[in-house]
């Protein structure tokens, strides 16, 4: 009788618990060729799982800041995709993928950044959203880089010798929800 209760409860334990883990789904509209994209929920497939439901996805990348290279899905080394990081995907044609993952609660979270390259995700559009912003305001940032699929090049906002902002293409691009961006930094922080 009293294995029966202790049953009953964490049963019921766990009835409550997927009750209150509220899920949802997100449509990344991926462009044939390489996306930069960051999730607005945390996840609940592998990348290896993403690549064998879309036959339209050739890879999946992150960057490892600490050792300044690239993994990825195909090859094995990315297993796991999280809300809060960065990630390319490389499609051959455009297409719509649907992710469905927990939706994260907390406010925006803090992200480390080491000394060097780091691929950057957006979950939520933060206060300071262009990227002359977020330069003037970090000292340790010296250069922030956006994707543009339409010409295959970054646009580019980089802190000069002397600390100036410098737009070399003459655009201050703006960071939105479920975008991902390379940022330079001269020193770790967070």
């Amino acid at each position: 009788m009293m294995r029966k209760n202790i049953i009953n409860f964490l049963s019921l334990l766990l009835l409550i618990s997927m009750l209150f883990t509220e899920c949802n789904a997100e449509t990344l509209n991926l462009k044939e060729g390489f996306n930069f994209v960051a999730f607005n929920v945390k996840p609940s497939v592998s990348p290896s799982q993403v690549l064998s439901q879309n036959i339209s996805i050739d890879d999946i990348y992150a960057y490892n800041a600490s050792a300044g290279s690239f993994i990825s899905a195909s090859e094995g080394a990315l297993t796991l995709l999280n809300y809060d990081k960065g990630y390319i995907v490389k499609t051959k044609t455009s297409t719509d993928v649907i992710i469905t993952g927990e939706v994260m609660v907390s406010n925006e979270p803090a992200i480390p950044i080491k000394t060097g390259f780091n691929l950057v995700g957006i979950s939520r559009t933060p206060v300071l959203s262009k990227f002359s912003d977020l330069l003037n305001k970090y000292c340790q940032i010296i250069g922030m880089y956006k994707w543009n699929a339409a010409s295959g090049t970054f646009i580019q906002v980089l802190k000069n010798n002397t600390g100036e902002i410098e737009l070399l293409d003459g655009v201050d691009p703006a960071l939105a929800s479920g975008q991902a961006y390379f940022i330079n930094a001269s020193e770790d922080f967070e």
